[in-house]
């Protein structure tokens, strides 16, 4: 499975430890990928997910909407960087 699957599996509301949990245990992804935010950071910058609330490892995610999806896109690079170091946020 490729990461994109892998979240289109996922729920429109998930936890950080919901995706280790496909991503690691099920499919057999390395820890390593999920646990310096690689997968979070590019799904936030494609306009892919949102975090809803928390920091760090207790972060909830939620997907986008098609409509959600298209503004992000329409949005200047440095308010999309906004955007991103926002939400990215880490312990």
């Amino acid at each position: 499975l490729r990461k994109g699957e892998i979240l289109k599996s996922m729920k429109n509301r998930f936890t950080w430890e919901d995706l280790r949990h496909l991503a690691c245990d099920i499919h057999g992804y390395a820890e390593r990928n999920i646990s310096d935010d690689r997968w979070i950071k590019k799904w936030i910058e494609g306009g892919f997910i949102a975090v809803e609330n928390g920091e760090g490892r207790e972060r909830t995610f939620r997907k986008l909407s098609v409509r959600e999806r298209k503004a992000f896109t329409k949005k200047s690079k440095e308010a999309k960087q906004r955007i991103v170091k926002k939400q990215v946020k880490r312990k």
